[in-house]
């Protein structure tokens, strides 16, 4: 994967995925070149005009913060 690609993948993990119109305002230069290229290899799909992440896109790209993955606990009484 090369940098558009990654920095994409990353962008997808959050909620809602990325339009089009909101991938050319994050990245001006390459806008959804790396959303295209990780739909073709299946780490994204586009439904209409927004792209988002699927279960192989997550298991490509763990989350930074291992912490970020699991579930809240609730303090011990």
């Amino acid at each position: 994967m090369n940098s558009a690609e990654i920095r994409a993948l990353q962008a997808l993990r959050a909620p809602g995925g990325i339009d089009a119109m909101q991938a050319g305002e994050r990245w001006p230069n390459a806008g959804t070149t790396g959303l295209y290229a990780l739909v073709k290899r299946g780490f994204a799909k586009k439904v209409e005009d927004t792209f988002f992440i699927t279960d192989a896109g997550r298991a490509a790209c763990p989350n930074r913060n291992p912490l970020a993955a699991k579930p809240a606990t609730p303090p011990e009484v």
